[in-house]
């Protein structure tokens, strides 16, 4: 009896040393068969098939505003972040209609976004260019938005050439109250 019992025994541990062997080799199969397919699909990938091609961030219009508005914060040890969404910038409060008021920010940007050296947002700045007359809605939407937190939104209006004395006259006539001294900034 004590015979059968130790076969049995070793029957058991051999059937389970067994098993455990064919579970490894699965598991490391299907690992190695998803690294192959991932690396199959990343080098397979036909630049042709995909229907995208890369596009500069800002407009040429909007560039030349962005150069002379980095003389101003450079001085001011602050960051321009061109292009930030709405989506990065605000959250969503009302949690029973997430997805509706998401929706109106999700695919809005503003043009460009000063921060201080923290990258705490500071200004909101649009560039209001000949689009923005189709966008009047979302040009209402974007100053509700903004007049409702703690960044204050300044519209300029686009020019074909910008100074620095334009950009800080419009920086201070519709925002008196800076936290950088503006004034001191101009030679």
């Amino acid at each position: 009896m004590e015979g059968i019992v130790s076969i049995l025994l070793l029957l058991v541990v051999a059937f389970c040393i067994k098993f455990l062997n064919v579970v490894t080799k699965k598991t490391q199969y299907k690992q190695e068969a998803s690294e192959e397919w991932i690396y199959d699909k990343a080098t397979n990938l036909n630049d042709d098939i995909l229907p995208y091609k890369s596009k500069y961030i800002l407009t040429k219009n909007e560039y030349l505003f962005y150069k002379e508005l980095k003389k101003i914060t450079d001085r001011n040890n602050l960051l321009i972040c061109p292009k930030v969404g709405l989506k990065d910038l605000f959250e969503v409060t009302d949690k029973a209609n997430h997805m509706s008021w998401f929706g109106k920010i999700a695919q809005k940007h503003i043009d460009f976004l000063v921060c201080d050296g923290m990258l705490r947002p500071k200004y909101a700045i649009e560039v209001d260019d000949n689009s923005h007359q189709n966008r009047e809605e979302s040009d209402i939407f974007k100053n509700s938005l903004f007049k409702n937190s703690n960044i204050d939104i300044i519209r300029i209006k686009a020019q074909r050439e910008y100074s620095e004395e334009y950009i800080l006259r419009n920086l201070d006539l519709i925002n008196n109250q800076t936290d950088v001294d503006y004034i001191n900034t101009v030679s």
